[in-house]
């Protein structure tokens, strides 16, 4: 998780903020013309996580027509406020546009985070008795997304097998 400087959190308790919104593609930055930024979503219950199940979420992005390629780019989206007089962005993720519409000199589009790489199947290279953080290592291999596992404790796991699945732990 991303941390923020002390002051833009006692920012983002305040009423009457303003917000600033910046889109990374490739070697461009747009700032200018971000007409409006949609964050769509879901989260985990509990506090586990299944493997074959996974948070996604998407963006609906509206900005000025700038001649810049967004189709099948990954675009990192920040948002960011004035902080002691220079504008903090915090980094919201990285997405994968797909095919924009052009309409009057707006582009809009939508984008995928990540986690729909991960729609694919599964077919793990390991032996029956493995640990959590080698699958999820090939799992980052097989599917070309970054998984951060620094901090998680690796603990033994015997996968499934046929007929009768194995239980992780």
């Amino acid at each position: 998780m991303y941390q923020s400087t002390e002051q833009f959190g006692n920012l983002i308790n305040q009423d009457s903020r303003t917000f600033y919104a910046l889109i990374t593609v490739g070697d461009n930055t747009v700032s200018d013309g971000i007409r409006s930024i949609k964050f769509n979503g879901g989260s985990n219950r509990s506090d586990d996580f299944t493997i074959g199940s996974a948070v996604s979420q998407y963006v609906e992005v509206s900005v000025a027509d700038n001649n810049i390629k967004f189709e099948s780019e990954e675009i990192l989206i920040q948002i960011g406020m004035t902080v002691n007089g220079i504008i903090e962005y915090i980094p919201m993720g990285y997405f994968t546009a797909e095919t924009p519409e052009t309409n009057e000199g707006e582009i809009t589009f939508t984008a995928y985070d990540r986690m729909a790489k991960m729609d694919m199947p599964c077919f793990l290279s390991m032996g029956d008795t493995t640990t959590t953080l080698a699958i999820l290592q090939e799992i980052s291999q097989d599917s070309g997304v970054q998984i951060v596992t620094s901090g998680l404790a690796s603990k033994p796991c015997l996968l499934y097998t046929s007929p009768s699945p194995r239980d992780c732990s």
